[in-house]
């Protein structure tokens, strides 16, 4: 089943329903462009780093540190039904209570019921993943090479 991203959605929505037509087109193409400009901020401030011991991913409100040996597996799929990732599943990770800006900040309360706790999409940070220092660590994982 696929998604509708939430600027898709809000722009149609101000099209069809916003009379007249035209002020339905301008307001739709320009709620689902702040929308769209506010989500890309959100991701420049995300970032994975490689260490020796395993990865850091950093997000929003928190950041996962993850052992290579935690990493089970590798998914392909559509993230929010648009986008093609590559995630790496894990077994476990280790949530640091980290935002984007450095701040101590406890994680959010349902993270823990969440996947993203236990997925990396590897490919949004490196499209070239399995050619490199990724790759190289996880070398004996089912659909790396």
């Amino acid at each position: 089943m696929s998604t509708v991203p939430l600027p898709v959605a809000v722009g149609v929505g101000a099209a069809v329903f916003v009379r007249p037509f035209w002020l339905g087109i301008v307001l739709g193409v320009a709620l689902a462009a702040g929308l769209t400009s506010n989500s890309l901020r959100r991701v420049r401030r995300r970032f994975l780093t490689v260490a020796p011991a395993g990865l850091e991913v950093q997000r929003d409100g928190y950041a996962l540190r993850v052992r290579w040996d935690q990493v089970v597996g590798v998914q392909r799929r559509r993230h929010q039904g648009l986008i093609p990732v590559e995630e790496l599943v894990l077994a476990s990770a280790e949530v640091v209570p980290r935002t984007s800006t450095g701040k101590v900040k406890a994680p959010p309360a349902s993270l823990q019921r969440h996947p993203a706790s236990t997925r990396i999409m590897v490919s949004l940070y490196d499209a070239a993943w399995r050619e490199g220092p990724i790759g190289d660590h996880l070398q004996g994982l089912a659909g790396v090479r």
